[in-house]
C-alpha cells in the first residue's frame, strides 16, 4: 500500500508539507529527486521512466499512489508513473487536464492521482 499525507497551512514556515511512501518493489531502480529537462523536480523510475511525486516550476504538484485490486491486477498493464509527468507538463488547469488522464486510466492497474 502506498500512503500520502498532505498538510496545508499548518506549518509556520511551509504552506504545504507532503510526506509519502511507496512500499513496494524496494529493489526497483530509481534516481533521487532532481530537476528534469522537462522542468519539474521529481525522482525517476529507471525501469519505466515515470515518477510518483513531482512539482513543476509553476508550483503544480502531482502525486500518485497505487490501489491494490488483486482481482483486477494485470501484470502487462502500462506503468502508472507516466501520469505525474504528464500532469506536470500540462498547461491547462488541473480540472481541465485530469479528464484525459481518467479516460486513459482504465487500462492501468488501480491508482489514485
Amino acid at each position: 500500500m502506498c500512503l500520502a499525507v498532505i498538510a496545508f497551512a499548518v506549518h509556520p514556515r511551509y504552506q504545504v508539507v507532503v510526506a509519502a511512501n511507496r512500499d513496494e518493489f524496494h529493489a526497483r531502480p530509481t534516481d533521487p529527486a532532481a530537476w528534469w529537462d522537462e522542468g519539474f523536480l521529481a525522482g525517476r523510475d529507471l525501469k519505466a521512466g515515470g515518477t510518483r511525486l513531482g512539482v513543476n516550476r509553476r508550483g503544480r504538484f502531482a502525486l500518485l499512489t497505487n490501489v491494490r485490486e488483486p482481482s483486477r491486477h494485470d501484470p502487462a498493464a502500462p506503468s502508472r508513473g507516466a501520469f505525474v509527468p504528464t500532469l506536470l507538463a500540462h498547461d491547462a488547469p488541473p480540472v481541465a487536464a485530469l479528464p484525459a488522464q481518467v479516460r486513459t486510466g482504465v487500462v492501468h492497474n488501480g491508482f489514485n492521482l
